[in-house]
């Protein structure tokens, strides 16, 4: 039964393998065509400065709308032509016939006059020199693309590694001086990191940082009003204090003596024994609880001034 199963199984890979190599065969003799249509849209260029479009990408497009195309040469200097308008139209019109038979002469005069004017030099320098000011950093990212595309157009070999050449400059001069930390750290340890990665990971450390701003923002409006009601002068923080400790005191040696009359009290429960009071001899009660000293007390008091109101009298008479 196993034996079976197994030549069933071994029958049906072998006939998904015959179908497999009809496909790989139909496919390799089916040629390869890629198709570009030849309604694509293509911005027209004018030279001026305001332009939307610039000569190095106005003349990628050219160059990837004629591979498409299968005419003549003159067919396709027509066809460069029709998009041209403005000061590019009329600085082909008035050049030689000599000058213009190919599209690649064309595309020649236009690079001259129009194309990015600085050396290798200055546009390095200009690479170099980029720093992050007020942009963000996904805008500033782009503008480091675009300088070193410049670069890269007029001179393919100055720039050996692309990748490596923008991430080292990211890292090198984004504005926040945390973050160049942060960045440079991430290639120390990892050095084979691309420009992409290390453009992601500053996106998510600045995120990061601002949502850490807002917590503690929001820490401190809670704090604030705390702290605002024990904003008071000086000295009448340090004569609030000391009252306050007074009081505190007080109320400490009243407590004290509520204890020792409590352990006294319970104490003498326990052995059945009463403490008699030292004024009136009863039990009890204590001294400064006797009402017998007390009466005594405010009868001495009547008793002075009763005195007191007899030899004034005495001194008028």
């Amino acid at each position: 039964m196993a034996e079976e199963k197994v030549q069933s199984l071994e029958k049906e890979l072998a006939d998904l393998k015959l179908k497999l190599a009809h496909v790989m065969a139909r496919d390799a003799a089916e040629p390869k065509v890629v198709f570009t249509p030849r309604e694509r849209k293509i911005n027209n260029f004018s030279g001026k400065r305001d332009s939307d479009i610039t000569v190095d990408e106005f003349i990628e497009d050219i160059e990837l709308a004629l591979k498409t195309r299968p005419t003549s040469d003159i067919e396709k200097v027509n066809f460069i032509i029709s998009h041209l308008e403005g000061p590019a139209r009329e600085e082909v019109r008035y050049r030689s016939t000599a000058e213009k038979k190919k599209p690649k002469d064309i595309l020649d005069i236009l690079r001259e006059v129009f194309g990015d004017r600085g050396t290798i030099s200055e546009l390095l320098s200009d690479f170099y020199q980029c720093k992050q000011e007020d942009e963000t950093l996904q805008e500033y990212c782009h503008k480091l693309m675009c300088k070193l595309d410049r670069v890269c157009k007029r001179d393919q070999k100055v720039i050996t590694d692309r990748d490596t050449t923008l991430r080292n400059q990211l890292a090198e001069n984004v504005k926040e001086v945390w973050l160049r930390r942060e960045l440079k750290k991430r290639i120390r340890s990892t050095p084979s990191i691309t420009f992409s990665d290390i453009r992601e990971e500053a996106t998510l450390l600045v995120e990061d940082s601002k949502d850490t701003a807002v917590a503690t923002t929001n820490d401190y409006e809670y704090e604030v009003p705390v702290l605002a009601t024990q904003s008071v002068p000086k000295t009448t923080e340090s004569t609030d204090l000391s009252k306050l400790l007074l009081d505190l005191k007080s109320v400490m040696k009243n407590m004290r003596e509520e204890m020792e009359f409590l352990k006294t009290q319970n104490k003498s429960q326990k052995t059945g024994n009463t403490r008699q009071c030292y004024y009136c001899g009863k039990p009890g009660h204590m001294k400064r609880e006797c009402r017998k000293r007390q009466r005594d007390s405010e009868a001495s008091a009547n008793t002075q001034d009763l005195n007191g109101s007899g030899l004034r009298l005495r001194a008028d008479l």
